[in-house]
């Protein structure tokens, strides 16, 4: 009996020192996704404007991003460990052209912050790790 106690103690703390790094490869990859995810979205909003000849409109909220075009909206939500410091709007022209705009996200994980320099032109944009 006193056996089977402890195998099961034994048991049981392995799997607890499991769990921490196992959520954080799984909250690492999910941030991975997300911003592969993110640039292929925002890659087909840069192309589409031009194209249909209207205007998109990208909000970056708390807790997701919206791309508004014309009647269509997607929504891209940012993993649990993601959130926006400042809401913003990024506005792309008919012609898809965008004015510079920052938008800096906070993460839970360590060294993960990172800021999106969105550049005065034609799209595109710097995702830099920042402190």
């Amino acid at each position: 009996m006193i056996e089977m106690l402890i195998a099961l103690a034994v048991t049981s703390l392995c799997g607890l020192l499991l769990m921490g790094p196992m959520d954080r490869a799984l909250a690492t990859s999910r941030e991975k996704q997300f911003w592969q995810n993110f640039e292929q979205l925002w890659q087909s909003a840069v192309i589409e404007s031009p194209l249909n000849k209207m205007p998109n409109i990208i909000n970056f909220n708390e807790n997701k991003m919206t791309i508004i075009n014309g009647k269509n909206k997607i929504s891209l939500s940012y993993p649990k460990t993601v959130t926006v410091k400042k809401q913003v709007t990024i506005k792309i022209s008919r012609s898809g052209q965008i004015t510079g705009k920052t938008v800096n996200f906070k993460s839970t994980l360590p060294n993960r912050n990172q800021k999106l320099v969105f550049q005065i032109g034609w799209g595109q944009f710097i995702r830099r790790d920042v402190e």
